[in-house]
């Protein structure tokens, strides 16, 4: 498979993300709860986590012919946060109906979480913030992808940390992960023009 092809399938897989992410957190009601209902939602994050490793990827060749060893660290770092957040989901998805068995009184509001489970998910998030922050100015400053998408992008994982921020950071999110996948699946922006630039040369 071609460089550009391949381009093209990982922002298919990021526009598939996106469209997951919008409505998930709709579906997570109540949270753990391991209900049907709950366990589509963790499903459509799991999915939209799972379709943004390809998408971080393909913008990553999509730009590789600027990216240095810097930018190549906040690829890194946001591919290996993002996969982590994605095992925490699947995890989620697979053990919340076992544990509501074992203990109801978690998902009732009437009891709290694990503080190990609640530190490690709190720092997950925390530094898949820093590193989505870190991508994502990594990637305005060398102006090849949708400029208002990567902001956008940022906005998201802000948000994260803002009242009803479970909700606003996935709708954000899945527009960002939409318009980044939707310019690379379509080829459009300045990457393209240099893989044209290149082939004549």
């Amino acid at each position: 498979m071609s460089q550009t092809k391949l381009i093209r399938s990982f922002g298919f897989a990021g526009m598939l993300g996106g469209l997951a992410y919008l409505p998930s957190r709709f579906f997570i009601q109540p949270q753990f709860n391991g209900s049907v209902t709950g366990l589509i939602g963790w499903g459509l994050d799991t999915i939209a986590l799972t379709c943004s490793l390809f998408l971080f990827a393909g913008m990553l060749l999509a730009q590789i012919h600027k990216v240095r060893g810097f930018g190549l660290f906040t690829f890194f770092f946001i591919f290996l946060t993002s996969s982590l957040f994605a095992g925490h989901q699947y995890g989620l998805l697979l053990l919340a109906p076992i544990i509501h068995q074992l203990d109801p009184a978690m998902f009732e509001g009437t009891g709290m979480p694990p503080l190990p489970f609640m530190i490690a998910t709190l720092g997950n998030v925390g530094l898949k913030l820093i590193a989505i922050v870190m991508f994502a100015a990594v990637s305005l400053k060398h102006k090849v992808l949708p400029r208002w998408a990567l902001i956008v992008m940022i906005i998201g994982a802000l948000s994260d940390f803002v009242p009803f921020g479970d909700y606003i950071s996935r709708i954000v999110s899945g527009i960002a992960f939409i318009g980044l996948g939707s310019a690379l699946w379509k080829r459009e922006g300045d990457f393209a023009q240099v893989e044209t630039k290149s082939v004549h040369i």
